[in-house]
């Protein structure tokens, strides 16, 4: 397979602000997340002072009072990302992002090396074109996405070694090349994990849920199973629109006379351009200098101006707002219109799949889009965490029961086990069905094992418990 290139921009948010401020080059500065709370990115004069990523806006100034600071701009960042398109793709047909870091692409070079003089050339001539439209970027070739991220960071010549050198180099790796905040790496590093290799020996699984998101898509990249190509994935497109209010609304009435003119228009435009509305999202804007914002998804992605009505109303309506409305917003998700194929022997169904899903939507659109969700399985030994609750997007369609349908047992298992009032098999007022069956928890906290039992309660009902070694006390934790 062909080599790709990765490029990587070492603090995009801050390299847009130095175009513009080229005064803040030599000085300490910083940009900070959107809610002002945390160091995003630094240059090297705010590192000298011991500004990290991730410390906390406050500390940061206590140890550089003179830091200059700026906030966060998602909107700064998609334009200069579309800046950097249309650059790239005059490199190669095949560009690809990095879903979770911002500034780090992959290039195909398939039938791209021979102009350039091989490899070397060709990311000179990406380094050099880069500089033109005033970017600094490391680049650097590999077999692999992650073989090719791991040399950008490190500056590491792996396109001219084989493929297996290229994965033994890159487990010896130390953890700094993720881009981790500071707390991640030292809560990793107390379980021994230093280097990409001792990384990848940990549960996959737990992973995110224990290190966070950024470091669930750490591991997915290093834990790629094959030299996948550059495939770039169709990004949805996003549309914005701004309004100001002539006088400010007071009432909600007032508010949607000024909205839905303007959403039909919005909606229109988007029919206009052949892409159909996977969400929108509505942000408000009050005299008091405070924005609200609301995010409405159909059952299925439409431009239909009454649908949209419907759903904007139920979400807003009982909403106090804390002052008059004085502006809105409203961007959507987009994709291309395509024609489904139908199935050519449709089963029918006692319910309707439209309906179901439309009203799903309304659920979603009332009671907020976390209402409706449904529980998967999980791997993991402790009951209270074998399930996950997930959003779904597209509801599953009714599958044939069964002829000869089983007896429905009813079990009930508490999301968090529940102090029991009652008492244990230990004290023999209460009658064991069954145990003890001992489970133990979790390797990374203080080691309490579980003995649960089953327990004949009133109504003959059957109580699962288990006695809490740190409480001391007996907790329900579900029945049947």
């Amino acid at each position: 397979m062909a080599l790709m290139v990765c490029i990587s921009l070492p603090a995009p948010a801050l390299q847009l602000l130095i175009q513009r401020e080229p005064q803040l080059r030599n000085v300490p500065a910083a940009v900070v997340d959107e809610k002002g709370l945390s160091i995003r990115e630094r240059n090297r004069a705010a590192a000298d002072l011991g500004i990290e990523v991730g410390l906390r806006y406050g500390a940061a100034l206590t140890r550089a009072p003179a830091l200059y600071v700026e906030l966060l701009q998602p909107e700064r960042l998609a334009a200069a990302h579309e800046q950097l398109l249309s650059v790239l793709y005059r490199l190669s047909d095949y560009v690809e992002r990095h879903a979770e870091e911002h500034g780090v692409y992959w290039l195909s070079t398939r039938g791209l090396l021979r102009p350039y003089n091989g490899v070397a050339g060709y990311c000179t001539a990406v380094r050099e074109r880069l500089a033109d439209a005033g970017w600094t970027a490391a680049v650097a070739a590999g077999h692999s996405h992650f073989g090719a991220y791991v040399a950008a960071k490190r500056g590491l010549e792996l396109g001219a070694v084989s493929a297996a050198a290229e994965r033994r180099a890159v487990r010896a790796v130390g953890l700094d090349v993720l881009g981790l905040e500071a707390l991640q790496r030292r809560r990793l590093e107390r379980l021994a994990v230093r280097s990409i290799g001792d990384f990848l020996r940990l549960p996959e699984k737990e992973v995110e849920l224990r290190f966070g998101r950024r470091a669930g898509a750490a591991y997915r990249l290093a834990a790629e199973r094959e030299n996948l190509p550059v495939l770039p994935c169709e990004e949805a497109a996003e549309r914005r629109l701004r309004c100001v209010l002539a006088a400010p609304a007071r009432r909600l009435e007032s508010l949607y006379a000024e909205l839905y003119p303007h959403m039909s228009a919005f909606l229109e435009a988007a029919v206009g351009r052949g892409e159909l509305v996977l969400a929108l999202v509505l942000s408000l804007e009050f005299e008091d200098s405070s924005v609200r914002q609301e995010c409405v998804r159909p059952a299925e992605a439409g431009c239909d101006p009454k649908l949209f009505e419907r759903l904007v109303r139920l979400r807003l309506d009982g909403v106090e707002f804390p002052s008059p409305v004085q502006a809105f917003v409203l961007e959507g998700e987009f994709r291309l219109g395509r024609q489904h194929s139908l199935e050519l022997f449709p089963r029918t169904h006692g319910r309707s799949a439209v309906a179901e899903e439309r009203a799903y939507s309304f659920l979603r659109a009332r009671f907020g889009e976390s209402a409706v969700r449904f529980a998967h399985p999980a791997d993991s030994h402790l009951p209270e965490k074998k399930f996950r609750w997930r959003l779904e997007k597209q509801l599953s369609s009714a599958a044939p029961g069964n002829s000869q349908p089983q007896p429905c047992v009813v079990r009930r298992l508490f999301a968090e086990p529940r102090p029991f009032g009652g008492t244990g098999p230990t004290a023999g007022t209460a009658s064991a069905a069954g145990g003890p069956y001992i489970i133990s928890t979790e390797w990374w906290h203080e080691v309490a094992p579980r003995c649960y039992y089953y327990l004949h309660g009133q109504r003959q009902r059957l109580l699962w418990v288990y006695f809490d070694a740190h409480s001391r006390s007996w907790m329900l934790h579900g029945g049947l």
